[in-house]
């Protein structure tokens, strides 16, 4: 450690500052948007994260998919960033789908979403799962969503699959049946209006 200590110079160390100033200064930037979106206006909205990590994936999959110039990724990534939900999900989804998946994951991909712009995304994705012929898991606690897209419905609790329902059954299935079934198999009642409601 010592050797590496003394081996160090004061005009490499100065020609570091810069950048970890600037980097220190774009952290301390998105720390100060979570905390006044959270702490001020008590409200849980880490869009600041989501728009780092869509702009860094975009930029990824331009670079290394596409071949495309890092400088123009970068401005690329910038607009993508700064995106709405809805828009920012849509284009996430068509990102994963760029090269075909062998399974799709979704988790909660419209939770945050007010419900006007959740249905666009979701038609977006029912288009693109169909079109593609993906095998896609969509994990979501809204009911409604789960009975309506897809063709096969497992329904957990305490880790566990309590419901496994496809083919006619699940195209005849309401949220009432399935808060029924759910009932019986678990000897539980369900307890979650967001789930219930949408």
């Amino acid at each position: 450690m010592a050797g590496y200590l003394s081996s160090l110079s004061f005009l490499d160390l100065a020609g570091r500052l810069p950048a970890s100033v600037a980097q220190g200064l774009f952290w301390g930037i998105m720390a100060l948007g979570v905390y006044i979106t959270f702490r001020i206006l008590d409200i849980a909205d880490l869009t600041v994260d989501g728009t780092f990590a869509t702009g860094g994936a975009v930029s990824a999959v331009l670079i290394m998919k596409k071949g495309v110039n890092p400088w123009l990724a970068v401005l690329v990534a910038l607009v993508a960033g700064l995106l709405a939900g809805g828009q920012r999900q849509a284009l996430t989804l068509l990102m994963a789908t760029l090269v075909k998946p062998k399974v799709l994951l979704l988790d909660e991909h419209t939770a945050a979403l007010d419900q006007k712009t959740a249905e666009k995304v979701l038609k977006a994705t029912d288009r693109i799962v169909e079109e593609g012929k993906l095998t896609t898991i969509m994990v979501t606690h809204n009911m409604r969503d789960a009975i309506a897209h897809g063709n096969r419905l497992i329904m957990m609790n305490d880790g566990k699959v309590v419901l496994d329902i496809k083919g006619e059954e699940k195209k005849k299935l309401t949220v009432e049946k399935l808060l029924h079934q759910f009932e019986v198999v678990s000897g539980e009642e369900f307890a979650s209006d967001k789930a219930i409601l949408g």
